[in-house]
């Protein structure tokens, strides 16, 4: 599963097809119900793939995977690539799978939804710990690099003289402090978000005009617009490739942040 296996999609096949493709022996129900799970519900489930954003044909690889028969499924960071809504459906697709599933990954929004055993890389040494990720965090918690003190249990500073005054406690915040301060952090990554998506919109929209140019200048032997248009396409495709990389940045802090936040609220 990566962004590189888009390219394996027929532009041709519907969202329906391609999961059948798959697997020919569902039968029309269990196809429209992966399709619906990879949130092709209705009429969506007939788009054609060369209408389909990068976001959506990644969920259609989703569903391309849970259309297979398996009982085993690796994952290599597999939220890269993926938009907010696919990330959704990869964490439900995990979720209600029948099988085992390995996963490589950075995610602590993955690891928090969907872990049930984990296989610790930190500092040259390899720990398996029989528990959730919350779980791990409260009884270990991660190292500092260079340093023995977890990130979750942060060594005690000395007390100032306030501090003994007052017992060494600090006032906690009200859930409804932290609601506004995580919705303050997260607006404008969201809003950078949703700028991206739009210009990955309209970088897709143009390669896909291109391409349509493309094939009539093939057709007339115009050589001259043959090399303009593709040169045209092969900008889009280099700034819908700059924006799909500060997306997955922008998710991955997301995913981080909101992650963080949710801690401070359990």
């Amino acid at each position: 599963f990566g962004q590189t296996n888009i390219s394996r999609l027929n532009p041709k096949l519907t969202v329906e097809d391609e999961v059948f493709n798959s697997n020919p022996k569902l039968g029309k129900t269990e196809v429209r119900g992966i399709c619906g799970l990879m949130m092709f519900s209705g009429d969506q489930a007939e788009k054609r793939v060369s209408h389909l954003s990068g976001g959506e044909k990644s969920r259609v690889l989703l569903g391309k995977i849970l259309a297979q028969p398996a009982n085993l499924l690796f994952l290599d960071e597999p939220t890269n690539h993926l938009d907010m809504q696919s990330i959704e459906a990869l964490i439900e697709s995990i979720q209600i799978f029948e099988g085992a599933c390995l996963i490589v990954t950075h995610s602590e929004e993955i690891l928090r939804q969907v872990a049930t055993k984990l296989v610790i890389f930190n500092n040259d040494t390899v720990e398996v710990f029989n528990g959730d990720y919350d779980d791990f965090l409260r009884q270990i918690g991660w190292e500092e690099e260079g340093g023995k003190v977890s990130k979750t249990k942060k060594a005690a500073k000395p007390a100032s003289p306030a501090e003994e005054q007052n017992h060494g406690h600090t006032p906690k915040k009200s859930t409804k402090d932290i609601e506004v301060e995580k919705n303050r952090t997260l607006a404008p990554i969201q809003k950078e978000m949703t700028t991206l998506e739009g210009k990955i919109g309209e970088c897709e929209a143009a390669i896909a005009a291109g391409n349509e140019e493309l094939i009539k200048a093939s057709q007339s032997k115009n050589r001259e617009a043959f090399v303009t248009i593709s040169r045209r396409i092969k900008e889009s495709q280099k700034e819908m490739d700059a924006c799909y990389a500060q997306y997955e940045k922008l998710t991955q802090k997301y995913i981080e942040i909101e992650a963080r936040y949710a801690s401070m609220l359990s």
